[in-house]
């Protein structure tokens, strides 16, 4: 995964609010990493700026401009800590699965039909939402010595390379 490939989503189109949230992202990940090349396979830095525009559409909500998300606004909404809503005690952390119900239901609350890949914001969420975990029956060690990721392709943009993008996230608004 690299620059060529958040280019090819850059240019799949969709709605006003969608490319705007793509553009932001592409924008922090370009000051954040330059023309980057895969530093390995699988390259978490792709599904960091794909995560950052999803999250940035789904906070925007219509309501808000694209332009005016803030990075708290996406943290929060990340639950990264505690989901909105949900009654847990604090520091617990997040399950994958949570998270994944989550954004479907802003998705399909927002119209989307998760299956059609004709659709942008769709097509990302598949990509996301993908299991990375282990073939069945690889050993632990294996698994570990050839870093699978495990989880979903969301939670590992997450957690791999996600701060990455911060210090280059509100820099976009305001250049806009």
């Amino acid at each position: 995964m690299s620059v060529r490939e958040l280019d090819a989503w850059l240019a799949r189109g969709g709605s006003a609010a969608w490319s705007a949230a793509l553009h932001r992202a592409s924008t922090a990940a370009r000051a954040a990493w330059g023309p980057w090349e895969p530093i390995r396979i699988p390259d978490p830095r792709l599904p960091a700026a794909l995560a950052l525009a999803m999250a940035t559409y789904l906070v925007a909500d219509g309501a808000t401009a694209v332009e005016r998300v803030s990075w708290d606004q996406v943290e929060g909404f990340l639950g990264l800590h505690d989901l909105p809503g949900e009654d847990r005690p604090p520091g617990e952390p997040v399950h994958d699965w949570e998270r994944i119900a989550l954004w479907e239901a802003n998705l399909l609350v927002r119209g989307h039909d998760l299956t059609d890949q004709g659709d942008p914001v769709s097509g990302v969420w598949t990509l996301l939402r993908r299991d990375t975990g282990p073939p069945d029956g690889m050993l632990d060690l294996a698994y570990e010595l050839n870093d699978w990721w495990g989880g979903s392709m969301l939670l590992n943009a997450i957690t791999r390379r996600w701060n990455d993008l911060k210090d280059h996230f509100d820099v976009t608004a305001v250049r806009r």
